[in-house]
């Protein structure tokens, strides 16, 4: 939780964090992200939270592993399930710790519309390391083009216009997840 802590604190303070390269506090090294890039994954998850319905109670997202620090390999189970099943048409993608945006679905032959829920996606870690959120839109169209926006557009944000312009006929509720990462570098002693 202390690891956590100390990252979430050096990402709101641009100013600590673009002092140095690295912040190292007990062992943990916080590599911030650039002031633009942090604007764009905000603009972009802000954008997202004018398409849903605010009377509508959130999607619910847990993660089955618990809040932690995770590790490279390490597999993490989501799950996620709409308050209201008329939002069955799943896109998800993660924004990474550098910025990059990372599409995950519906991709090849994925349904475009979930039959069943809770939905499980599973994910695992990789770089690049930091912050996370993996990013939940549930629609009661399949937002198609939205979906070939995101691809295209990757690993860069799309502009906040070009996704209004993608779902401004669609009814949708958006959810997110942050979750944290880092490399372990181990030490061997002589």
């Amino acid at each position: 939780m202390y690891r956590k802590l100390v990252y979430i604190l050096c990402l709101l303070s641009l100013q600590g964090c673009n002092e140095t390269k690295n912040a190292n506090v007990r062992g943990f090294t916080v590599t911030p992200m650039s002031h633009s890039t942090q604007n764009n994954q905000e603009d972009l998850l802000n954008v997202l939270k004018t398409q849903s319905d605010t009377h509508l109670k959130p999607i619910h997202i847990s993660l089955r592993e618990g809040d932690k620090v995770y590790q490279k390999g390490e597999r993490l189970n989501f799950s996620i399930d709409p308050i209201d099943k008329k939002f069955n048409a799943l896109t998800l993608f993660n924004l990474a710790g550098n910025g990059d945006l990372q599409f995950l679905y519906p991709v090849g032959k994925d349904p475009l519309q979930i039959e069943k829920f809770p939905y499980t996606l599973t994910m695992k870690i990789d770089p690049p390391f930091g912050q996370d959120n993996l990013v939940v839109l549930l629609c009661t169209q399949a937002a198609t083009e939205l979906h070939r926006l995101l691809i295209k557009s990757q690993p860069n944000i799309p502009e906040p216009e070009q996704i209004l312009n993608q779902l401004h006929q669609n009814h949708c509720q958006m959810g997110q997840y942050p979750f944290y990462s880092e490399q372990v570098t181990l030490y061997h002693n002589p």
